[in-house]
């Protein structure tokens, strides 16, 4: 069951509390593959619509003749062999993270694609923690895969292609304008150091692309620009104890020299100046 089901239908009879998901277990022998690299193996990036909560003949549940609704979610999905991790994030923000572990049964594979069926395990102390299945329809070609079972309606996921010398990001970004270092403060100490823990720097070296901050950032993968917000994901260089290996963050320009950045959204960043 999509854990997003366990958590809207309990909220609205209000027959049970909820309790908190401690941060996710990193390690788990059921998540670790013994076996040779698999054509599929990689981590796969996608996000899912709103949608509303369906009953297990699919037709819609209504209450005091109301649809209930699901927010989206976006999904990181790690596959190492026949074994699966995945972290689905809800677009609503009061909504913690949830991580799943489990394992995979190839069912069929050709040159070009392969099925996976799945099985995973909320990492949580729920009493009665959500267990998903899910099927994994893998393109092996362009490196996607469409994602179908209890996690809600059918979705996509893909690996976002690394840089190279040869082959650097395609992306409508503007980098030029954005590269530099952003800042709540650009004032600096007496040793000509930031004397502030809230800032980031973009920056760009032989054609690779890089975000980092305080103890975080890493190479972009991937970037897309929508008006004045720019978002970007990241290979997480050094991931704390039960955050993601790939992060999304975005950019919100506000003016020219000032801009909001995701996960800090009471804080104003300047562009400084070197």
């Amino acid at each position: 069951m999509n854990p997003l089901h366990a958590a809207l239908v309990p909220a609205l009879f209000c027959l049970i509390a909820c309790s908190e998901t401690p941060p996710p277990i990193k390690e788990s022998p059921s998540a670790v593959s013994i076996e040779a690299p698999h054509s599929w193996d990689g981590t796969y990036f996608g996000s899912q619509d709103n949608y509303f909560l369906t009953n297990a003949s699919g037709e819609p549940v209504v209450i005091r003749g109301q649809k209930v609704p699901v927010p989206g979610s976006t999904y990181t999905i790690e596959l190492n062999g026949l074994g699966v991790q995945v972290y689905q994030s809800a677009d609503d923000p009061s909504m913690e993270t949830v991580y799943y572990i489990g394992t995979c049964v190839q069912t069929a594979q050709s040159e070009s694609s392969a099925q996976l069926s799945c099985t995973c395990k909320e990492q949580s102390t729920n009493s009665y923690p959500a267990e998903p299945e899910f099927e994994l329809s893998i393109n092996l070609v362009d490196g996607s895969v469409v994602v179908s079972g209890n996690f809600g309606p059918d979705f996509t996921a893909t690996m976002p292609s690394q840089t190279t010398h040869s082959e650097p990001i395609e992306s409508n970004l503007e980098f030029t304008a954005l590269a530099g270092l952003w800042a709540n403060d650009c004032s600096r100490d007496q040793h000509g150091y930031l004397d502030t823990p809230y800032f980031f720097d973009l920056s760009e070296s032989e054609g690779l692309f890089y975000i980092s901050g305080y103890e975080w950032g890493g190479e972009i993968i991937k970037m897309q620009q929508a008006s004045k917000t720019f978002t970007m994901v990241y290979n997480n260089e050094s991931p704390y104890e039960g955050m993601p290996p790939i992060i999304e963050v975005s950019l919100t320009l506000l003016d020219s020299e000032t801009c909001e950045i995701s996960d800090f959204p009471d804080i104003w960043f300047k562009h400084c100046n070197s």
